[in-house]
């Protein structure tokens, strides 16, 4: 007589997930129903606690489960258990690819904010019309403008391995590790830095909220028009905005703007490096500004490393990608792969001209590559298409989020 009750009672366990040590009678639901749930907390022996409409119960599960993980599920009746089936489950996002979810609409490219600051100019004459609080504030500003355009490197300065090692170190990458090696040293000259305590003066000019910690999504309202931001600057500073100019004062704000998209950017490119880790990979994505009189460009660099274990190890695989402007303002882009002793390089030139000259270049690149120890495996040269909008941070959001979601 008892066994049909068995035969029957076998699927029904399997088909369910997650038994609650209490009888359906006690709950408010009813066999079939609809739930949603969240894992609160996962406990020792296959326990978890769960919020089933607003109220907590802990539960046997059968399913690994997620700390935070959103889960729908069918109430199945059994006996003095409730048995809960999992229908979908979607586990909860990782926190640095959240944080890096809620930085990345807010970055922007460095090379407008370059530009501004580079013809930003906010003279004596100007300044002591105004009231002392304003006149303060833009002092401040326009001190932190010169200090920013003054540290840029030149070409000449990245033409050397230990310029370019340091315009890498103060790319703002490193800036948190730096504030951490050396508590009591802040770190003049670099660019994340700087770029926190300019946007600070800006967002303080305006009356909005500064960023509080170092490395956090933005929540400063820079998306405001620059004829709000302005109304709010006039607001703020009373009368004496009306002495100073419309278009300085444009300028400033739409700075605002860019050096908060500019920070957003740089922390993005920091957060892809730590979400990158997750997967035992090393990542480094760089912004390296360049200064030529009034001029400014812009080097893109990513490097990678691929680990490899075991006997192998000690031939792990560097790949450089570097993006740069050629004479005529026209992009290159240089791809580098090393391993052990073994070296490739190419070239793509989106100038025919550069590319020539690029090509009568390489036998003394080989050369010297060859005098440093290296075995050239591929060295080379091409003209074909290369375009700005080609973005490393863009290419590693492909891999890291869904960002359609």
């Amino acid at each position: 007589m008892n066994t049909p009750m068995q035969i029957d009672r076998a699927p029904l366990q399997q088909r369910a997930n997650i038994r609650i040590p209490q009888n359906i009678a006690s709950l408010p639901w009813k066999a079939g129903q609809t739930l949603l749930a969240k894992v609160v907390n996962v406990l020792p022996d296959n326990k978890v606690t769960l919020e089933l409409a607003g109220k907590l119960f802990e539960a046997q599960t059968t399913q690994q489960l997620t700390r935070g993980q959103q889960l729908k599920v069918v109430v199945e009746k059994q006996g003095e258990n409730t048995l809960l089936r999992i229908v979908s489950g979607k586990a909860p996002e990782p926190p640095i690819r959240s944080f890096l979810r809620r930085t990345l609409p807010h970055q922007a490219p460095l090379k407008p904010m370059l530009e501004t600051l580079a013809k930003l100019n906010l003279s004596e004459t100007q300044l002591k019309q105004l009231p002392q609080p304003l006149r303060q504030d833009l002092q401040q500003i326009q001190q932190r403008i010169t200090q920013f355009n003054r540290q840029l490197p030149t070409a000449e300065k990245l033409a050397s391995a230990e310029g370019l090692k340091q315009a890498i170190i103060n790319s703002g990458q490193f800036f948190e590790s730096r504030i951490a090696s050396t508590p009591s040293h802040f770190p003049a000259n670099d660019i994340k830095g700087q770029l926190l305590q300019l946007f600070s003066l800006l967002a303080r000019l305006t009356g909005q909220e500064a960023p509080r910690g170092i490395l956090q999504p933005l929540t400063t309202n820079t998306g405001k028009s620059v004829a709000e931001l302005i109304a709010q600057v006039r607001q703020k500073a009373g009368k004496g905005t009306q002495k100073l100019d419309r278009e300085l004062l444009t300028s400033l704000l739409n700075l605002l703007k860019q050096s908060g998209g500019g920070l957003a950017r740089v922390q993005s490119q920091q957060l892809v490096s730590v979400a990158r880790q997750e997967t035992n990979e090393l990542v480094w994505l760089f912004d390296i500004p360049l200064r030529q009189e009034q001029e400014r460009s812009l080097i893109r660099l990513r490097i990678q490393q691929e680990k490899k274990s075991g006997a192998e190890q000690a031939d792990d695989r560097w790949r450089i990608n570097l993006t740069i402007q050629d004479q005529f303002n026209q992009p290159v882009r240089i791809a580098l792969q090393l391993s052990a002793r073994r070296v490739s390089c190419t070239f793509h030139a989106h100038n025919a001209d550069t590319a020539a000259s690029f090509n009568e270049f390489l036998p003394r690149l080989n050369r010297r590559f060859q005098e440093l120890g290296f075995e050239v495996e591929q060295l080379g040269c091409r003209h074909t298409t290369v375009t700005e909008e080609d973005d490393p941070l863009e290419h590693e959001m492909s891999g890291l989020l869904n960002v359609t979601a």
